[in-house]
């Protein structure tokens, strides 16, 4: 473009020309107090308000169909009373198909996930390799970062105060168990168990083992059938549902379970029992996290919490650190039910509740069940004479103690057609529908009709006769504005899942 000047400028004139002409480019330009190079200039829009923390479960199975599921639950919904924060789930999800879970949660606006399996464990660790931004807390798992917190209950101890409460409420040498083989740390809450009641009894003593799948009722009943017939007076029931428990509640033999509501579902069997404590852990850890989060957003952010650079997220401040919890007895994370005194030795019930809180007491604090010498079924040595072991090599246990001998019975076969969760998110609060928009009103100015004055006339009038109309006449019927019914209604319920739908990879335990 061209400017034509008729004629020279002098002076102020050409002062105040020249400043008109340069004012653009000396705001655009960086200066002092100015504005950092590359940056706009126009006002920064304000932060967007913080995402809310949402945690989200992954179960293994059916959440009304497993004592762990069951344990699991009680713990999600005092999240959401607790801490008052939303809280969802996926049920039936497979190993394999754990990362799709995953991601399902994240289109949900999930930035927390509970694996609820010992199953999920490996998987889970790399979905939180492959999500730093995510925090994942694992049940069972054996690893930590910066995004990932788990949670190993040492529940091999009070089994072990569990098989001395056994022995010494039983007339018979026999202690019958029936176990899921990959319940979580199965083989050490056995053997722990075993060795319980090898503290009262050792002479003719004998600890038979039925492993029986958790999701098959029929396999469970036969298991403790065979274990009642070889003499068993109290059967141990670890796995991830009630089927056992409620068997022996039915046909009136004592039992001692894995299960948070045991003396609700056998009220008359039951002899005692543990179940691990989620509640207050996850309320802890969760509570970490929102307060990681809360910090985040209303201080100067000098650690992005949800970085994905490691550098960035490794900081001593922060409350969520990402470690592994070992919980026992002394911790609380794992407890015991009361012994039932319907199903104790009535003549000997005070010197049997000091022995066993004598135990109680000596494995909460000093742990100590695992003391070499101790031999497998097979005869091996595996805790050599002088060796105790610790956490990490009893959870890692994969022999039965010599007391089993031969006696080793399984009753069901692995399961290769399992099936898939159908990735459905439940437990979301009800989210509140904005408010429908009105129509456009508008406002007509009344329209004023200049009157007119007719002229008489001398023809006769002529009578009103009403115009013909589609409208029909009214009536003294309401008239709603309801659609027809229609033979096809929209279902939100989820069928329940029986035993031949029920997958055979169990819930986590």
């Amino acid at each position: 473009m061209k400017f034509y000047i008729k004629k020279p400028l002098k002076g102020f004139a050409w002062l105040l020309a020249l400043s008109l002409i340069m004012l653009p480019l000396l705001t655009a330009c960086p200066g002092n107090g100015g504005d950092d190079p590359g940056e706009s200039s126009t006002e920064e829009p304000a932060d967007e308000e913080p995402m809310p923390i949402k945690i989200g479960f992954i179960y293994n199975g059916s959440v009304a169909g497993g004592t762990i599921n069951k344990i699991f639950e009680t713990g999600r919904i005092q999240v959401e009373k607790n801490l008052g924060l939303e809280t969802c789930y996926i049920e039936g999800v497979l190993v394999k198909d754990f990362a799709q879970a995953v991601n399902v949660l994240i289109e949900h606006d999930v930035n927390v996930i509970v694996s609820a399996s010992n199953y999920f464990t490996s998987v889970c660790e790399r979905a939180a390799l492959e999500n730093p931004t995510i925090r994942f807390i694992s049940f069972g798992g054996d690893s930590a970062s910066h995004n990932l917190a788990s949670y190993r209950p040492l529940l091999y101890q009070p089994a072990n105060v569990s098989g001395l409460a056994a022995a010494v409420n039983s007339n018979s040498p026999v202690m019958g168990i029936v176990a899921d083989w990959r319940m979580y740390n199965s083989y050490g809450v056995i053997n722990s168990y075993i060795i319980g009641a090898k503290l009262v009894n050792q002479i003719n003593f004998s600890t038979p083992v039925n492993f029986a799948s958790s999701q098959s009722r029929e396999d469970t009943i036969k298991a403790i059938d065979d274990l009642v017939a070889q003499g068993s007076e109290i059967i141990f029931v670890y796995q991830s549902t009630e089927y056992g428990i409620r068997y022996c509640e039915e046909i009136g033999v004592k039992v001692i379970a894995f299960s948070g509501d045991l003396p609700d579902i056998a009220p008359e069997s039951y002899l005692t029992g543990f179940f691990f404590n989620v509640n207050s852990y996850l309320t802890e850890q969760i509570r970490f996290i929102q307060n990681d989060w809360e910090i985040e957003n209303t201080k100067e952010k000098e650690v992005n919490i949800f970085a994905e650079e490691e550098e960035q997220v490794i900081d001593r401040n922060r409350n969520f650190k990402g470690t592994i919890t070992d919980g026992g007895l002394s911790s609380g994370l794992v407890r015991m039910h009361q012994l039932n005194p319907k199903n104790m030795f009535a003549d000997v019930k005070d010197a049997i509740n000091n022995l066993i809180d004598g135990l109680y007491q000596k494995v909460s604090e000093r742990d100590g069940i695992f003391v070499g010498e101790l031999r497998d079924n097979n005869g091996q040595i595996q805790v050599p004479s002088g060796v105790t072991l610790g956490i990490k090599d009893i959870l890692g246990i994969m022999w039965l103690e010599v007391s089993v001998g031969q006696n080793l019975k399984r009753f069901s076969e692995p399961n290769d057609d399992l099936i898939s969760s159908d990735f459905i998110v439940k437990g979301e609060w009800p989210k509140i529908a904005p408010p429908p928009e009105l129509p456009e009103t508008t406002t007509e100015e009344p329209t004023t009709e200049e009157p007119t004055t007719e002229e008489p006339t001398t023809e006769e009038p002529i009578p009103d006769v009403p115009e013909p109309t589609d409208e029909p006449e009214p009536t003294d019927e309401p008239v709603t504005d309801e659609p027809e019914p229609t033979d096809e209604t929209e279902s939100t319920d989820v069928p329940e899942s029986s035993e031949e739908t029920t997958t055979d990879e169990p819930e986590g335990g």
